[in-house]
């Protein structure tokens, strides 16, 4: 009775082990950058969990709080991150309030198919870039750099290394010289149990910012 029990558990945690690893991910996000035209979404799901959501501006948050649940798709369990941090951030502005963007100073450009998107939260900048065809990577699509940080009021001031040459304040976003930012990768943490892979598609029509795809969660070898 012992030896089956024993073999029940070994059992059960190569299914667990294997379930960690089964998560697979659909992403449906659209997010008009120039203005509030109520069309904004963002549908995704996590193997059968699905979430449909969209701004709520009685409460100022996304209506089925995927601020909160998409970092199911952004750390393993130990807090690692699993996917650039960066595509959370994107994913967001179509649940987020219709000010944020130029808050935050996203910015889209456009080469035929191939995107730039770039912003800022709160000193730390981000910088997406797709290929020719306007596909993502996730493994190489993705940069950050830190420009700034908080002060003793907790306001965000942007370093002196970063600032334009002549530039008086300090704590406004277009005082950034970007010539000057060099940018890191931003991508799963080598030392996170998985990494998500897969196809992600980004457009760009009538200032409407369209990502769409699916991810699947790989175990590292």
């Amino acid at each position: 009775m012992k030896k089956i029990f024993q073999k029940l558990a070994i059992s059960a945690i190569f299914a667990l082990g294997a379930s960690a690893f089964a998560q697979k991910v659909s992403i449906d996000c659209r997010f008009n950058v120039s203005e509030n035209d109520g069309k904004n979404y963002l549908n995704w799901s996590v193997d059968k969990e699905k979430h449909a959501d969209s701004f709520d501006a009685e409460t100022g948050a996304s209506k089925n709080q995927s601020t909160k649940a998409l970092n199911a798709i952004r750390y393993d369990s130990n807090k690692k991150l699993v996917a650039p941090a960066g595509l959370r951030s994107l994913l967001l502005f179509a649940v987020a309030s219709p000010d944020t963007a130029a808050k935050y100073g996203l910015k889209v450009k456009q080469s035929g198919k191939k995107l730039e998107m770039s912003w800022c939260r709160n000193g730390k900048a981000t910088l997406v870039t797709t290929d020719e065809k306007g596909r993502l990577d996730l493994a190489n699509g993705f940069k950050v750099a830190v420009v700034g940080k908080k002060d003793e009021e907790k306001n965000i001031v942007y370093l002196d290394e970063f600032l334009k040459d002549g530039a008086e304040d300090n704590k406004s976003l277009d005082s950034v010289d970007w010539s000057k930012v060099v940018y890191s990768d931003d991508k799963a943490d080598p030392e996170a149990d998985g990494f998500y892979d897969g196809k992600v598609s980004v457009s760009f029509k009538d200032n409407v910012l369209t990502v769409k795809g699916k991810l699947a969660k790989k175990a590292r070898k």
